[in-house]
């Protein structure tokens, strides 16, 4: 039985990839993984919505104001990721995003303006919390990647399905 549903997902996935732009593919692609995190428990639908949401339900005016480097919709995305607990985790594993940008400002604007932060290593001690979480670490910077540099997301997924 187990053969016979690995078969046919392997088949559907593949018809349904053939049949698909070049644009899309890493879209199905990525909700595939997605779906895949979230039947194996590591994700939730909750953080699926916020790597698509990000901060966008915030209002700015009620918020604190954010640094002089950061748009306001970025700031909003790390104020939301701050909010957030991911898959199984106790505490918000962003907790300390917005003091940190706002303490570490120089090391934070350095790298959202690298050529390719996806790549880089994220300032500060997350990039540590990171790495210690070999479960859906990926997807934590997937998400920082996603509300900091959304230009670079596409790319970021990429990464990130690998």
């Amino acid at each position: 039985m187990q053969y016979i549903i690995e078969s046919s997902t392997w088949e559907v996935y593949y018809y349904v990839n053939r049949g698909l732009y070049e644009a899309d593919k890493t879209t199905y692609l990525l909700i595939n993984v997605f779906k895949i995190l979230i039947t194996d428990r590591r994700l939730n639908n909750n953080d699926v919505s916020i790597y698509l949401k990000g901060g966008a339900d915030l209002d700015s005016k009620s918020e604190k104001a954010s640094p002089n480097y950061l748009e306001s919709n970025q700031w909003m995305n790390a104020i939301k990721l701050s909010r957030h607990k991911f898959g199984r985790e106790t505490h918000m594993f962003f907790a300390e995003l917005p003091d940190s940008m706002q303490r570490h400002d120089k090391e934070w604007q350095e790298w959202l303006n690298r050529n390719d932060p996806e790549n880089a290593a994220v300032p500060v001690e997350f990039q540590e919390k990171i790495d210690n979480n070999k479960d859906i670490g990926s997807f934590f910077k997937l998400c920082l990647v996603r509300g900091l540099r959304p230009d670079r997301t596409k790319i970021a997924s990429r990464g990130f399905i690998k």
